[in-house]
């Protein structure tokens, strides 16, 4: 669990760290591997943790649905977002900006993450 929040932290300043270097590729190379790597690591502990926190085998299949769908919806739309600013603004304006909303949202998340294991007595 520990390893969560910094995998996410690192994966948001990685995709800042991306846009800003688009325009040279050999960084902007390394920088979108680097993305992928902490990108591919981070759903996989999001899997991880899911599948450790269902109590109930018979819901097994249904939460992990539901998680899906939701996955796949938030996806929707912020690819929508992603298009709609890329087209209108240029990518690297459509990068920076997502970049640097899911660094805030992760910022918002885990201040209110840490608010909770202090009020659960953890």
């Amino acid at each position: 669990m520990i390893f969560y929040p910094n995998c996410k932290q690192i994966n948001g300043a990685v995709e800042k760290i991306d846009a800003i270097f688009k325009a040279q590729t050999v960084p902007y190379l390394s920088i979108f591997l680097l993305n992928t790597i902490f990108g591919s690591i981070e759903q996989i502990l999001q899997e991880t943790i899911l599948q450790q926190s269902i109590t109930m085998e018979s819901n097994r299949a249904t939460i992990i649905s539901v998680s899906n769908a939701l996955d796949a919806g938030v996806s929707v739309i912020v690819l929508s977002i992603n298009g709609y600013i890329s087209d209108n603004f240029g990518i690297g304006s459509a990068w920076i900006f997502l970049a640097t909303l899911g660094i805030v949202l992760f910022g918002i998340s885990y201040l209110l993450n840490r608010k909770a294991v202090k009020v659960n007595g953890g």
